[in-house]
C-alpha cells in the first residue's frame, strides 16, 4: 500500500487528499487539508494599500519599498509560498511518497517556483487544469483516467 498526496489547488484555494493504493483496489482519497487564501479573489483596488499603481509588498520584495507589482500576482505568490511550506514540512515527516498536482498553469507555475528541488522530483503527475470546484467523486475519475504524467 502506498500514500501519495493529490493536491488540487488555484490562487485561493487548496485541498490535499491522501491517495491509497492497493493493488487491486480503486484508489480512495481522503481530504487531509483545505486552505483558502481569500485575498486571491479579491479585487485590484481592494488590496491596493498605498495610491492607486502602487502595492506595498514588502514580505516579498523585502525592501519596504513601495513597488509598481500587480497585487494579485503578489498575493498567488504568497499563497504558492504557503502551500508550497505545508508540503515540504509534510514530506519532512514522511506524510507522502508522490505527489499528484492539479493546479492552473499560471498557479501552477508559481507553485512549482517555490518548491524545493526535493520535492519537484516527487511529482508523479501534473494537470495543468483548475479542478477546485470538482467534487471528490469526478475527481478521481478526471485525475486518475488521464495517463499523461510528467518526466523527472
Amino acid at each position: 500500500m502506498s500514500h501519495n498526496w493529490l493536491i488540487v489547488a488555484n490562487s485561493s484555494h487548496a485541498r490535499i487528499f491522501r491517495v491509497t493504493s492497493i493493488v487491486g483496489k480503486p484508489r480512495e482519497l481522503k481530504l487531509l487539508h483545505e486552505l483558502q487564501h481569500p485575498q486571491s479573489r479579491m479585487k485590484r483596488q481592494e488590496l491596493l494599500s498605498d495610491k492607486p499603481g502602487v502595492y506595498r509588498a514588502n514580505s516579498l520584495a523585502g525592501s519596504g519599498h513601495p513597488q509598481d507589482v500587480d497585487p494579485k500576482q503578489v498575493e498567488m505568490e504568497r499563497f504558492a509560498k504557503e502551500l508550497a511550506e505545508l508540503i515540504d514540512q509534510a514530506r519532512t515527516l514522511n506524510r507522502f511518497e508522490q505527489l499528484i498536482i492539479v493546479a492552473p498553469p499560471q498557479f501552477y507555475g508559481v507553485l512549482e517556483h517555490h518548491l524545493s528541488g526535493s520535492i519537484k522530483h516527487l511529482i508523479k503527475k501534473a494537470i495543468q487544469k483548475d479542478y477546485t470546484a470538482v467534487i471528490e467523486r469526478d475527481l478521481q475519475r478526471l485525475v486518475f483516467s488521464r495517463t499523461k504524467e510528467i518526466s523527472p
